[in-house]
């Protein structure tokens, strides 16, 4: 058995149980082939994010963390990894890595069942409903059952890593305002039966910010983050959705704080840099800019970002030069930061 086939099976396992697992970081070749499959998984690659996810929950290559696992296998799940979603699932029936949640594992498990294409894959989750069917009140079947479609198989409901500013890239399908609506009073229903579900604060914010509803969704955002305060990503949309609205100071914070759980999280750095752009403290705003590109190299916002910096600066060609290569990648940027406070 190959040492990823071996760390596939514990990940099984693992979801299914509440053993310890050792927190063993490996050898040197498992802190290579984990580094490969972070630069994969930073760039959007889902299996290199199931990978990534087994080798945290197994501690092979990376320091064994529940909360790091259950990370990436979520972003794997959204962009519909069946694997990926099945081992979800399983991990909101058990709470690890995440608060236990009977309501989101069946519709996970939902989403398996119906869609994956390997038959062990659909039996598997079609057991865990079987077994969350017979723990479950009728009504949160129902609650579950309703709001299917809020998983990611993928739809436009992707979780976007750097929201709004390239939410052109995670529409894949542009809803109607009926089905907007829809989803947010489903959204409401579910906030009003559990209060602390991070996840349907999280999915709210997102549909507030496709509105352009900046205010609501830095709530909801903000929400999530304090329910779940190891969520870079809520962190980083409150961030995001704070400098947006003119809330500075506290949305630095919280970029700052996405920063320390993921450093060179490549989103987080140009939501700081939209900040600093804001404040006026155009060198910091520079180096964010620069960092976040070292990462992600073309991330348009943070080229339009750093062009503006650069201009405020006083270099006319380089300033630019940016402008125009982000414009290149997304023509719509110029509408976004116009939209963000920063014609």
């Amino acid at each position: 058995m190959t040492r990823m086939m071996a760390t596939l099976l514990c990940v099984t396992i693992l979801a299914a149980s509440t053993i310890e697992v050792s927190r063993a970081g490996g050898t040197a070749a498992d802190y290579e082939m984990a580094n490969r499959y972070q630069r994969s998984a930073e760039q959007g690659n889902a299996a290199a994010q199931f990978y990534l996810g087994a080798l945290h929950s197994a501690g092979i290559g990376r320091p064994q963390s529940d909360v790091e696992a259950f990370r990436w296998f979520l972003r794997a799940a959204e962009q519909g990894h069946s694997e990926a979603q099945l081992i979800l699932s399983a991990l909101y029936t058990i709470g690890r890595g995440t608060a236990r949640s009977d309501t989101n594992a069946y519709r996970w498990a939902s989403v398996v069942a119906a869609s994956a294409k390997i038959e062990e894959t659909r039996a598997g989750a079609q057991q865990l409903l079987d077994v969350l069917a017979r723990r479950m009140p009728e009504d949160d079947i129902v609650e579950a059952k309703k709001t299917i479609d809020l998983q990611q198989t993928p739809t436009d409901q992707t979780r976007p890593t750097e929201l709004g500013k390239n939410l052109s890239e995670d529409r894949r399908m542009t809803p109607s305002p009926a089905d907007i609506d829809r989803r947010v009073q489903s959204l409401d229903e579910i906030i009003s039966r559990n209060p602390r579900d991070a996840e349907a604060y999280y999915r709210r914010g997102q549909i507030y910010s496709q509105k352009g509803e900046w205010t609501l969704a830095n709530e909801d955002f903000v929400q999530a983050g304090t329910l779940n305060p190891n969520d870079a990503e809520a962190l980083n949309n409150s961030c995001f959705t704070g400098a947006v609205i003119g809330s500075l100071n506290p949305a630095l914070l919280e970029c700052n704080e996405a920063l320390r759980l993921r450093p060179n999280y490549a989103d987080a750095l140009d939501s700081r840099g939209l900040i600093n752009l804001k404040l006026g403290q155009y060198d910091r705003a520079l180096a964010d800019y620069d960092a976040a590109l070292r990462a992600k190299p073309k991330l348009a916002s943070a080229l339009y970002g750093r062009g503006k910096a650069k201009l405020m600066k006083g270099n006319l060609k380089g300033g630019t030069a940016d402008i125009e290569a982000a414009e290149i990648i997304d023509p719509n940027i110029p509408e976004e930061f116009a939209r963000y406070g920063l014609p």
